[in-house]
């Protein structure tokens, strides 16, 4: 299948998706978040592959969600989307997914790497959500591992000394 969004390849037993909107720093839109779910979804049935990596660019693993599509929705019509159901999926996978993170993940980016497994997170890696500050609820199902496999991630790693 060919994908406009996302980046796939097959390492050995490892699947790979990265990412691909350098433009809007891997902003989380309807077109990236179906083609995530469907390359991940063939990922967990393909018995060749023993888990999977994602991944974004060095600038940015994932910035949220596109505030430039939202803009052009009214409220409701925001309010109500399906977008958070359908990137909900990422915790009901079977197969294991790494979030290998760099750069800026924010807001639903920070949210889409809580719904992995393993998250491995570089030096230059920077999280954030608006959320944190506002004691508001969250946008998808992430932050509170209420869907899937409860403990997400279940393991974090860095290189940093600190971590």
């Amino acid at each position: 299948m060919g994908y406009e969004n996302i980046v796939v390849e097959k390492r050995d037993r490892v699947g790979l998706i990265r990412l691909n909107r350098p433009q809007a720093l891997n902003a989380l839109n309807t077109p990236l978040v179906g083609e995530l779910i469907a390359a991940l979804g063939a990922h967990d049935h393909d018995d060749g592959i023993g888990a999977t990596v994602l991944t974004g660019s060095e600038k940015a693993f994932a910035a949220g969600a596109d505030i430039k599509e939202m803009a052009a929705l009214g409220f409701i019509e925001a309010f109500t989307r399906e977008q958070a159901s359908e990137i909900a999926a990422v915790a009901d996978m079977r197969k294991p997914i790494v979030a290998a993170v760099s750069g800026y993940c924010l807001g639903g980016g920070a949210e889409l790497m809580m719904m992995c497994d393993i998250v491995v997170a570089a030096d230059t890696a920077r999280f954030g959500s608006r959320r944190s500050r506002s004691a508001s609820c969250r946008a998808w199902a992430g932050l509170s591992g209420c869907r899937g496999r409860s403990a997400r991630p279940r393991r974090w790693t860095s290189s940093s000394p600190a971590a």
